[in-house]
């Protein structure tokens, strides 16, 4: 993340970085967003069967 937004002082600033890492701040923020909601509801649902099992013995 860091390496992606930070960039070396001797590299050439063209017109298409700005747009380059936006994109990629915007791709990574939505794929770890959607992928900790995904790990939120693995854990739900495994709580929730550990439950319905102790209660059922």
């Amino acid at each position: 993340m860091v390496i992606i937004i930070t960039r070396p002082d001797n590299c050439p600033k063209t017109t298409n970085t700005p747009t380059h890492n936006k994109f990629f701040i915007r791709f990574f923020g939505v794929f770890f967003y959607h992928f900790s909601f995904f790990i939120f509801n693995e854990f739900l649902l495994y709580f929730i069967n550990q439950d319905q099992h102790t209660s059922k013995t």
